[in-house]
């Protein structure tokens, strides 16, 4: 059976929710305010991977928008993980990618990419039924303002568009 708009949105946003709800878990070291009074930053922390003389590290900037020098030695910023191991075995180097990968998904990206996808849901389903040709001049499409059958496309088109933003499984 097919999902219908409703349950394809709703699936839509408990999975934003999750994200925004992981995102904002994996978060809190990046603060805004002053010394005494500092607060977690409200649109999550930004990570950066670093490789510096042979540790790889996945940093936090500890104060938003700090510059991302390519070496991180000091300064506001905080260790999220690292791997000091010997890097002389090239299996070793595999985590390079991952912490880059993790810098790249990092709260922030992740908030602000949930906050532009609960956007693109309303707006579609926001989207208007149109015109439907009869041969005649045309007619409005009978769903609109209606329970009535969808003959102009947007029902169809809404549901394909909700589909591709859910993954084949929302489990995680």
């Amino acid at each position: 059976m097919t999902a219908s708009i409703a349950e394809l949105a709703d699936a839509i946003r408990k999975q934003l929710d999750k994200d925004e709800s992981l995102a904002r878990e994996a978060s809190g070291d990046t603060v805004v305010g002053t010394p005494g009074h500092w607060t977690p930053a409200p649109d999550g922390d930004e990570w950066v991977a670093s490789d510096y003389q042979g540790d790889v590290e996945l940093l936090v900037a500890l104060r938003p928008g700090l510059p991302r020098p390519p070496q991180v030695t000091s300064g506001y910023w905080g260790v999220v993980c690292e791997d000091g191991s010997d890097h002389s075995d090239a299996e070793g180097w595999g985590l390079r990618a991952q912490f880059r990968h993790a810098a790249r998904q990092d709260p922030a990206t992740t908030l602000a990419r949930v906050g532009r996808l609960r956007t693109l849901v309303t707006r579609m389903l926001a989207e208007p039924h149109g015109l439907v040709d009869d041969g005649a001049g045309g007619y409005d499409c009978p769903r609109r303002g209606t329970s009535a059958a969808c003959q102009c496309g947007r029902d169809e088109r809404v549901r394909a568009y909700l589909a591709l933003l859910l993954p084949e499984t929302t489990e995680t």
